[in-house]
């Protein structure tokens, strides 16, 4: 296997070089059009590669490849994947047309599978944990992290039992042998000793007084035999003032023993084991869902791809296919995904893998920076690092590295801090420092761009909420100082949008966000909880009435939040004044809604969305709100959603409907059972003149000229608890990438994630904790990395003074106190540094939290469209015809009612009822008209509720009073009926039965209605609007004219005559 690998650091011109590559194979007649393979992190960068390669291509005048082009398999991991699968669908017993979940779907099934493995009494115990171990342990949590890192990493539901038993194995390994001794009762006794020896009338201090309380407390709960185990951590680690420690020594030595309690080793190995078994059940019902619908998701798609990519006769028929095959950011693949890419590199004549392990920084997704390194080094072994030297195998063809060498993205001066750096960092961790550095593009900038490092310390911030505002303040600040940032080869000034604050987590996010917005400055970031927004409030309460125009909640809602925003009184009021259904009933929205209904109440989810948006016309409301802009983009992302929904249960063959899209936008704003996210996502407005809020993973692939990086005072301890994923293997095996690998998952026992004790003490003391930490360090490095290089102009630090280097940026401090320092200056001023042996000017920006402007609403502006206008359907059925103008005419007692027993479902007596009539003959042995009936009674379940003699004796009477009131009639049983209205609606449908003679036609429709006689007649007029559309066809196709119309009833023994007014011929069907 030679594989080329690329290593391009940030702003090194990776796109421009894919590009290069691609063009410059398709030239060199070594790769053709489509015979390429190119795979992208997302849909964004195919489309970007594409069309830059295809745009190179054209220059060149070679439009014949530019088209060819198009034939390639460039796309994601998984649209390249889902080709392999669906050209080799046969081959795995699949449809090529099978349908694939996507991540929205495919969250919400697997949801559903691990509802329905666990049984109350299992969730019940599994509840208890939160008591005994973590007060916020939860086990739907850990289980779905137990299920995403066996799919990441294509370990199966056998393989997870494994993992349980040596998680426990390992666990006992760590924590050391059980105690034969009964500690509960010597910690009784030590606590009692010391509760007796202890004198708080002597004694008075604060902390013994605490100490006695918690003993006691500790004493109470040991002998119910509910002692917590962060209790026993605290009893050992906490203690009384000093003149009083001598009475608790024994308390103390006896608590840090729980280590060794056999009942704690027992609960641990049952959660882990428990934890393991759900995950694996949940697996199973997952996959048996799909299985029985033919259905598969993302992983799976990558899962076959491999399978397929192992198969001789796949991979003999892929042979010579493939002349070029591309990655593009191999660094965050996952390992599964790594296992692909090696099989296809085999097969293709020539592979170029281009990417930057120092961006790797999606471990949290399931992707293992640590396997990308090994791949690497296996494939190159060029590394420094004597680890993963050991990781490298002699097995495999060393292939080629070249590092890009240029930075086209920054300042000079920043291009040459940065690689000195992070060079001398990454060279730390193993890293060749030529991966790092990078020479700039941009020999000499244009002058007055000021200085290229900014530090903002943040006073008066001591907790989030006033980090948050300080920084918002100093962003103000800087806009006021009007920066100039660079534009072609002159400078400008700088505007809102051109600045980008980086946070470490979404809630830091909010927090800038809302604090931005609180002194008067736009800000642009992404938000979930779409149905908390005002203007989604009101949709989706007008589709609730627009389902069911008596939901007297929905109208009260859009009378709050509409007509008396501020007014709790007048709403009270208006309730009270007609109570019940009627309330709001004059409300000016809810009028609107409802008569809108009135015209076209059976369209779909999408025209419901248009048509309440359009009757309470939000768009005009959300002008007047404020934030207009934002408002209108969010009804966009609802009517998306609308879409989505659609298109999804179109796929499932479900039926699509406004009630069934009120269900799942809720499923998208519920924080679930099994600690899934929202995903309501609100709309987010792009080329607004606004500062951009992001966090530093979605910040990667992007620049700004101004670029802040704020949430530096701290950062998350790595925990050795929790699920982890580990190889049992010293060497990387490029034939099996994934071999070796498992999980473990250890619990933490003590009432607070943050809690220590002699459990994680033990944890912190093994050799994995040492591993993990070292990751840590990696990780967070390749973060600040990120973060670091978004900057294209000036970069700024933004954290609590004193506290920049405490976090993610005291990462360089650690490894090299050379590499950088914090400013000292308290006031405004450059000062003059050296980091990592470079000189650099610091502008040193202190600020602090602002007091908030009270901000007035700016209204807006909107286009305001034509009205919605009912659209004629494509294509309709009968049944879904409104009622017309009718009279009953004659009425026909044939029989007496038929007796059904229980209380079967209606809609199975009517199958089998129908049924039986389409295929009975008068002609027909009794005996064999019995054995029909009682068939399709058994078939559709209802035989013990309807005799089948009962059926038969009700079709004589039926064929009887046919032969005498119709002697002569050809009859035409289940006749299909096709017909074009001049509206160009397509009427389909089946008519139960027709009967022609020279006269005309006579229409019978059987109804199997179980109800009183006076009922059924009403029912007669109300199936009017279906006679006449069978009617409206028939007359269309044959020219004859209609005899009569009738709704035959056979359960109640009667038959009644249906007489149309309406001109049959023009009716007119509107979308259902």
């Amino acid at each position: 296997m030679n594989i080329r690998i690329i290593t391009a650091s940030a702003g090194s011109g990776k796109t421009y070089r894919l590009t290069q590559e691609l063009d410059g194979a398709i030239a060199a007649g070594r790769a053709r059009p489509e015979g390429i393979v190119a795979v992208t992190f997302t849909n964004l960068a195919a489309a970007e590669l594409i069309e830059r390669a295809r745009g190179r291509l054209l220059q060149h005048g070679r439009a014949l490849e530019a088209h060819q082009l198009l034939a390639s398999r460039i796309g994601t991991v998984n649209a390249v994947c889902g080709s392999l699968v669906t050209d080799f669908a046969f081959e795995l017993g699949m449809s090529p047309a099978v349908r694939v979940l996507d991540d929205a779907a495919a969250e919400l099934e697997f949801r559903r599978a691990l509802a329905r493995v666990v049984n109350q009494e299992l969730a019940t115990e599994l509840e208890k944990y939160k008591t005994i171990f973590e007060s916020d342990f939860d086990w739907r949590r850990e289980v779905r992290r137990i299920v995403e890192a066996a799919r990441a990493n294509g370990l199966g539901m056998d393989a997870l039992a494994g993992c349980a038993t040596r998680s426990n194995a390992e666990l006992d390994t760590c924590l050391g042998p059980c105690t034969t001794a009964d500690l509960d009762a010597l910690l009784r006794a030590a606590i009692d000793d010391a509760v007796a020896a202890i004198d708080t009338t002597t004694d008075e201090t604060a902390a013994t007084r605490e100490y006695v309380k918690l003993l006691r407390a500790s004493r109470l709960d040991l002998g119910r035999g509910r002692l917590s185990w962060g209790d026993w951590a605290k009893l050992a680690s906490q203690g009384p003032a000093k003149k009083s420690k001598p009475h608790v020594v024994a308390v103390q030595a006896i608590a840090t023993r729980h280590v060794e309690h056999p009942r704690l080793r027992s609960e641990m190995h049952r959660l882990i084991t428990s934890l393991f078994g759900v995950a694996a059940a949940g697996l199973a019902a997952y996959e048996s869902y799909k299985r029985e619908r033919g259905v598969i998701d993302f992983i799976d798609q990558e899962a076959l791809a491999l399978q397929l990519l192992r198969r001789a006769d796949v991979r003999d028929a892929l042979a010579g296919q493939i002349d070029l095959f591309l990655v593009d950011e191999f660094q965050d693949t996952s390992p599964i995904q790594l296992a692909v890419f090696l099989e296809l590199a085999a097969l293709a004549t020539e592979a170029i893998w281009v990417g930057d392990p120092k961006q790797a920084i999606y471990g949290f997704r399931g992707t293992d920076p640590a396997l990308m390194d090994a791949a690497i080094e296996s494939l190159t072994s060029v590394s420094t690092d004597a680890d993963l030297i050991a990781q490298a195998t002699t097995a495999v063809s060393r292939g080629q590295l070249e590092s890009l060498g240029t930075s086209y993205r920054s300042r000079p001066a920043l291009v040459r801090l940065t690689s000195e750096m992070f060079a001398r960092a990454f060279a730390v961790q193993g890293m060749p420092e030529d991966r790092t550095r990078l020479e700039p593009a941009l020999v000499v900038e244009p002058a007055g761009l000021g200085d290229i490092i900014e530090y903002w310390p943040l006073d008066d911030a001591k907790n989030a909420e006033l980090r948050a505002n300080a920084v918002a303040a100093a962003m103000r600040d800087l806009l006021a100082r009007e920066p100039m940032v660079r534009d072609g080869t002159g400078v400008r000034t700088a505007t809102r949008k051109d600045l980008a604050v980086l946070c470490r987590t979404n809630a830091q996010c909010q927090a800038v966000a809302d604090a931005l917005a609180r002194i008067g400055v736009p800000a642009v970031v992404p938000r979930m909880a779409l149905l908390d927004t005002l203007e989604i409030m009101v949709a989706t309460a007008a589709l609730r009435l627009w389902i069911d125009p008596d939901d007297s909640v929905a109208a009260a809602e859009l009378a709050r939040l509409i007509t008396h925003p501020e007014d709790l009184d007048a709403i009270v009021a208006h309730a009270l004044a007609a109570p019940g259904r009627d309330a709001f009933r004059t409300d000016p929205t809810v009028v609107r809604i409802l008569a809108a209904r009135a015209l076209d109440r059976d369209v779909g989810p999408i025209a419901a969305v248009d048509a309440v948006i359009a009757a309470s016309e939000l768009r005009l409301l959300c002008a007047g709100w404020g934030e207009a802009a934002q408002r209108l983009a969010n009804l966009d992302a609802l009517r998306a959603h609308a879409v989505a929904y659609h298109e999804r249960a179109c796929a499932a063959g479900d039926a699509a409907s406004p009630v069934g899209l009120v269900a799942y936008l809720e499923d998208l704003a519920a924080e679930g059972s099994w600690s899934e996210a929202r995903t309501d996502s609100q709309a987010l407005l792009a080329g607004e003149d606004a500062i951009t809020v992001s966090t530093w993973h979605r910040a990667k692939g992007l620049e700004w000229p101004i670029t802040v990086l704020f949430g530096l005072e701290s950062m998350r301890e790595p925990r050795s608890h929790g699920v982890h994923v580990f190889t049992d293997r010293a060497a990387f095996v490029v034939a099996d990438p994934l071999g070796g690998r498992w999980i473990r998952y250890w619990p933490h026992p003590y009432t607070t994630s943050n809690q220590k004790g002699a459990v994680r003490e033990a944890f912190e003391a093994s050799a994995i904790h040492a591993a993990l930490v070292d990751r840590a360090q990696r990780e967070a490095l390749r973060v600040l990395y990120v973060g670091w290089t978004r900057a294209r102009d000036r970069l700024v630090l933004a954290a609590q003074r004193n506290c920049l280097l405490a976090g993610i940026v005291g990462t360089l401090a650690d490894i090299d106190p050379m590499l950088i320092t914090e400013p000292s200056a308290e006031v405004s001023l450059v000062e003059s540094l050296q980091w990592a042996a470079v000189d650099v000017d610091v502008l040193v920006s202190p600020s602090r939290p602002s007091t908030p402007l009270d901000v007035a609403p700016v209204p807006g502006t909107v286009t305001v469209g034509v009205p919605i206008v009912p659209r004629v359907a494509a294509h309709t059925s009968p049944s879904t015809a409104q009622p017309i103008a009718c009279s009953l005419g004659e009425i026909v007692e044939l029989g007496p009612r038929l007796t059904i027993t229980g209380n079967p479902e209606m809609e199975d007596v009517g199958h089998a009822v129908h049924g039986f009539l389409a295929a009975d003959r008068p002609g027909l042995a009794e005996p064999d008209r019995l054995a029909m009936a009682s068939e399709l009674l058994s078939e559709y379940g209802v035989a013990a509720n309807l005799a089948a003699a009962d059926i038969v004796a009700a079709a004589s009477r039926f064929w009887t009073w046919l032969d005498a009131r119709f002697p002569g009639a050809r009859l035409h049983r289940e006749w299909p009926v096709v017909h074009r209205t001049d509206a160009g609606t397509i009427v389909a449908g089946t008519a139960d039965l027709v009967l022609v003679d020279i006269d005309g036609f006579t229409l019978v429709d059987h109804k199997t209605f179980p109800g009183g006689l006076d009922a059924a007649d009403e029912r007669a007029r109300g199936y009017s609007g279906q006679l006449a559309a069978y009617v409206a066809a028939i007359r269309a196709a044959s020219g004859t004219p209609p005899r009569s119309t009738w709704i035959h009833f056979p359960v109640l023994g009667r038959a009644v005559e249906v007489r149309l007014t309406a001109d049959h011929a023009a009716l007119d069907h509107r979308a259902g």
